[in-house]
């Protein structure tokens, strides 16, 4: 149990991959966790909503980066037109940045860079870990309960439409192999409603189970946790004579995500591997082109391509603030370049 949930909150498939060292640099946020009603995306519609419109524009996948000189270049897929700037921000994940100095420069997300990135940005990409995180949405409804046996003649199978209580948190441990659960159900620590009360339940999965739960229709996936919850969760026996209940809740749907095929993406999150540290994560937010042999006429460096996203935070990696507060830096670095 405990394992599966280090797995999901490192994105980790393999717990002994984790640099401990640097484990030991990651702050935690403070405060309480809260589940934003209507989604995550309300926020970034919030701060959009300061911005002139027409400013965020969508559709408009970057493929090949052009920065040996200002302004940079930036070649869209689809033939969108190209764009001029003298900065830039570059946000995309260590997934797409991964698939973008690998040997195959057509990979699906891959973008080109030209000059291709220094030694210094490639090494630091190549060594943090990248792995898959996926959730798994369950809407239930409850199954209708026996009636107590009644000891006497008459129809001892009849059921009534009596709810069973609200969906516990289950936190569930696995001991040996249990046939009829999938393998890729075993990878979860939990399966809880989203907050008390409710009837859409959350399971988190990780590595080759998040994997594994993109490439699966909904009705396998349904299968695997029902057959779950059968085990952990059985209905009462029914009446003496009646045929056994199996859960006493069931699934109408299902949600989830798919961040590992996702080629904007291409993973969820960041952690420090064995072979890296905290030190890469302070290389992955240096801004290019690096040190002094590039100058503009003023003398300035000219920082013609900046990074920021969450793996570029050397102490709250992994995490959405790790992300806004990275953007925050990047813009203040070129707030104080004007200065």
């Amino acid at each position: 149990m405990h394992i599966n949930r280090e797995r999901t909150d490192t994105s980790a498939d393999d717990l002994c991959d984790l640099d401990l060292t640097a484990e030991g640099e990651y702050r935690d946020f403070p405060g309480e966790h809260h589940t934003i009603p209507g989604g995550y995306s309300l926020v970034v519609e919030h701060l959009v909503a300061a911005l002139p419109p027409g400013t965020v524009r969508f559709g408009l996948r970057l493929c090949r980066l052009d920065w040996s000189e200002t302004p940079v270049r930036l070649h869209f897929a689809d033939g969108a037109p190209t764009l001029t700037a003298d900065h830039m921000i570059l946000t995309v994940s260590l997934g797409v940045l991964k698939a973008s100095i690998g040997k195959d420069p057509s990979a699906a997300g891959a973008i080109t860079f030209d000059p291709p990135l220094p030694p210094f940005k490639r090494e630091a990409v190549a060594r943090l870990g990248f792995g898959a995180v996926n959730k798994l949405f369950m809407e239930l409804e409850a199954v209708e309960a026996p009636e107590p046996e009644r000891g006497g003649g008459g129809d001892d199978r009849q059921l009534t439409t009596s709810a069973p209580p609200d969906f516990p948190f289950l936190h569930m441990a696995f001991r040996g192999q249990v046939s009829k659960i999938p393998w890729w159900m075993r990878g979860t620590e939990s399966i809880c409603p989203v907050h008390e009360g409710s009837s859409v339940a959350l399971a988190w999965f990780a590595g080759r189970e998040a994997a594994h739960l993109e490439s699966l229709p909904d009705d396998e996936v349904i299968r695997g946790v029902h057959a779950t919850l059968d085990s952990f969760l059985p209905a009462p026996p029914r009446c003496r004579g009646g045929s056994a209940a199996t859960s006493r809740w069931r699934v109408k749907r299902i949600k989830r995500s798919g961040w590992a095929m996702d080629p904007l993406f291409l993973g969820s999150y960041s952690y420090v591997a064995v072979g890296s540290s905290g030190e890469d994560l302070d290389r992955m937010s240096e801004p290019l082109p690096r040190g002094q042999q590039d100058h503009d006429d003023d003398g300035r460096a000219p920082l013609r391509v900046l990074f920021a996203g969450e793996a570029t935070h050397r102490t709250r990696y992994s995490t959405t603030h790790a992300a806004y507060l990275s953007g925050m830096r990047e813009a203040n670095r070129l707030l104080q370049h004007y200065r």
